[in-house]
């Protein structure tokens, strides 16, 4: 088995800051804004999630790159976004109408 090292190979490391710096510089674009306002923050694990989808699924064809990490920012603001509205969806049941009246009418 071929052992790796830096005589015979290399490794390209994204880090969480890397992320919020990216998240920094999107805070400044005018469609950012309007989708998700001017505070938007990360926690470390939620950059490290980012970073675990990134190497999970990131085309290797075309490699990581700033515009990777800035869509799956995007991916993931939107993912959270939708969850927190459905968690705030107040729920009312649905009525039911009695099936007696159904049959009279």
């Amino acid at each position: 088995m071929t052992e790796f090292n830096k005589q015979n190979s290399i490794s390209i490391i994204w880090h969480v800051d890397d992320v919020q710096m990216r998240l920094s510089i999107m805070e400044e674009y005018d469609w950012f804004k309007k989708k998700y306002g001017n505070n938007v923050e990360l926690t470390h694990n939620e950059c490290m999630k980012i970073l675990s989808n990134i190497e999970s699924y990131h085309d290797a064809e075309v490699g990581i790159s700033w515009d990777t990490i800035e869509n799956y920012i995007n991916k993931y603001l939107e993912k959270k976004r939708t969850k927190e509205e459905i968690e705030s969806f107040p729920f009312k049941p649905i009525p039911i109408p009695n099936s007696e009246k159904i049959k009279e009418a």
